[in-house]
């Protein structure tokens, strides 16, 4: 799974936090020292953005979290094109996959 260790920043963490919710995302209680932010979204995996020990500047996102922040970048450089579809997922997320594992 491929991550990233320098695309969020932590000031913008509080932005990226309520892009995701703006998109149907329900912030949770993050979970030991290293999480900054867990949410959740029914028929989806748990988006998670860690800090690392060494961190000084930037959080780790992968998985969902890495597609949500690229999401979240691309729309605060080009407001105008946006890069989510009207279900509020950027269009690489296949939400009737989503739907189909969470139903059975």
């Amino acid at each position: 799974m491929s991550r990233a260790r320098n695309l969020l920043h932590f000031n913008k963490l509080a932005a990226f936090q309520a892009f995701c919710e703006s998109r149907g995302w329900r912030a949770d209680s993050v979970k030991g020292p290293y999480e900054r932010l867990r949410m959740t979204k029914p028929g989806s995996e748990i988006l998670l953005v860690y800090r690392r020990n060494d961190a000084t500047e930037h959080v780790t996102v992968h998985g969902i979290a890495l597609k949500m922040a690229q999401a979240f970048i691309n729309d605060r450089r080009h407001p105008a094109r946006s890069t989510t579809d009207t279900n509020g997922e950027p269009p690489w997320i296949d939400s009737s996959r989503s739907e189909k594992t969470a139903s059975g």
